[in-house]
């Protein structure tokens, strides 16, 4: 920060933008805030798009909010299978299941799924249609169903609850 306020130039990387960017919002530095934001904007990544939209939302950085909610949009499965990781839920199935991916709503759905059959072996609870929905809990929301084509529905959640 002291480097900005002298020179007007700042030196970047991923460990340091957020201590600079909350010192500079700390002094108000509102050039150093940008150049920040910007930064980060940049540097968006799947893998921890959750913690910065969280962090632009304590900031209340409505500059930074869309760009998190737009590589959340793009890479919804990874954040999916990240959401997974983060509460101890993830396991070899969810892991290959997400390797297969292919950027639709319905891979999200299938990945989903195949987690939620994993959590019931690990239970020891037979891989009904209600055990997998018990296994799921809010997850479940994640899966954004409307986005799902007739045919996709019908061959995914639909076949499932009529084969149980």
């Amino acid at each position: 920060m002291l480097s900005y306020l002298y020179t007007y130039r700042v030196d970047l990387n991923r460990e340091t933008v957020f201590p600079t960017l909350y010192c500079a919002d700390r002094y108000d530095v509102p050039g150093l805030v940008d150049a920040c934001f910007q930064f980060a904007i940049c540097a968006l990544e799947a893998r921890t798009c959750l913690m910065h939209l969280g962090l632009a939302v304590e900031w209340q950085a409505a500059v930074f909010v869309e760009p998190c909610l737009k590589v959340i949009d793009v890479h919804a499965e990874t954040v999916l299978l990240r959401i997974f990781q983060d509460t101890g839920q993830a396991n070899t199935g969810a892991d290959s299941a997400a390797l297969h991916i292919a950027g639709k709503e319905n891979s999200i759905y299938e990945a989903v799924a195949a987690w939620a059959e994993a959590a019931c072996i690990r239970n020891n609870a037979e891989p009904t249609a209600a055990n997998r929905r018990l296994m799921l809990g809010e997850l479940l929301f994640l899966v954004r169903f409307p986005l799902m084509s007739e045919q996709e529905l019908q061959d995914g959640p639909v076949a499932v609850r009529l084969s149980n």
